[in-house]
C-alpha cells in the first residue's frame, strides 16, 4: 500500500513537472525571436531623415516623438488617462486597436505607464517595450509569454488626476 501510495504521488510530481516544463519550453523560441527583433530596434542608430530611430530610457523602453504635444503638464502615476493607439507584435499582427478610451494610468503596463508619463496633451508617440516592461514572463490571454510589444500612434486625448 505504501509503495503504491509512494508510486502514484512521484508518478503525479513527474506528471506536473512535465507540464510546467513544456509550457515553459513552449516559448523559448518566440522569447528568443523577440528578444533579438528588440536588441535589433535599440541598436538603430539615427541617420538625418531616420525615421525608424528609437530614443530609449534607462528602463529600456524605446519610443518615437511624432508629435510633442501642447503645453507643459504631463501625466503623473495617479492620473486617469484618455488614449488610444493600436498595440502590435513584432511581426505587426495587431493584438488591438484601442480608440479613445479612459484607464487609470497605475492599471497599464510598466512599460506604458512609463511612456505616458513622458507626454503632454494632444502628443503622439510610439512605444516598443522589451518583454519585461509589457507582460513579462507569464503574458496574457491575448499576449503570449516574452512578447515584445509595439504601440503604434499612442495618442494622448486627455488626463486628469484622481481624487482620494
Amino acid at each position: 500500500m505504501k509503495r503504491t501510495a509512494f508510486g502514484l504521488t512521484t508518478l503525479f510530481f513527474i506528471l506536473v513537472f512535465s507540464f510546467t516544463s513544456c509550457k515553459q519550453d513552449r516559448y523559448l523560441d518566440w522569447k528568443y525571436m523577440n528578444v533579438q527583433w528588440f536588441n535589433k530596434q535599440k541598436e538603430l542608430k539615427k541617420e538625418s531623415s531616420d525615421e525608424n530611430y528609437w530614443q530609449r530610457t534607462e528602463s529600456g523602453l524605446l519610443y518615437r516623438v511624432l508629435n510633442e504635444g501642447i503645453g507643459t503638464a504631463k501625466p503623473s502615476n495617479k492620473s486617469v488617462v484618455v488614449v488610444s493607439y493600436q498595440e502590435v507584435f513584432m511581426n505587426e499582427k495587431v493584438n488591438s486597436d484601442v480608440t479613445p478610451s479612459t484607464a487609470t494610468l497605475s492599471y497599464l503596463s510598466a512599460g506604458l505607464q512609463e511612456g505616458i508619463k513622458m507626454m503632454k496633451l494632444n502628443a503622439i508617440y510610439e512605444f516598443c517595450l522589451p518583454y519585461e516592461l509589457a507582460y513579462g514572463e507569464d503574458g496574457t490571454s491575448s499576449v503570449p509569454p516574452y512578447t515584445t510589444l509595439i504601440y503604434h500612434r499612442v495618442e494622448l486625448h486627455d488626463f486628469y488626476t484622481q481624487s482620494n
